[in-house]
């Protein structure tokens, strides 16, 4: 899976921004900015899951202030373009969530007896 990696110099510009479109957007290239990675789909969902990436999409309506936060949390932070975001978190509350929580609910139903 293609994903988009900030460059460490444009770290510390993502205050300025408001949103990710207009990060990548207002000034120039994403290939400026990022470095093109091709991360397989599950070392991406096992690094949500373990709390060590953040993958966020390009787009108006994607906050910076919250890309920014992960990012001094020590986030490894990822791009997407919108439409291969929304297939991935798609997969991802399909795979990860949904059966996180099956797991959590035979867990309590075993309680139960």
């Amino acid at each position: 899976m293609t994903v988009f990696e900030l460059r460490e110099e444009y770290k510390k510009e993502l205050k300025y921004y408001e949103n990710t479109k207009q990060f990548f957007y207002y000034e120039g290239d994403i290939a400026r900015k990022t470095i093109v990675k091709d991360i397989e789909e599950k070392t991406l969902l096992k690094g949500i899951t373990d709390g060590k990436i953040a993958i966020f999409p390009i787009y108006e309506k994607q906050k910076m202030d919250v890309v920014d936060g992960h990012v001094k949390l020590g986030f490894t932070v990822y791009f997407m373009s919108y439409t291969k975001f929304l297939d991935f978190r798609k997969n991802y509350i399909e795979n990860c969530v949904e059966a996180e929580n099956l797991v959590k609910a035979e867990l309590k139903q075993n309680e139960l007896f």
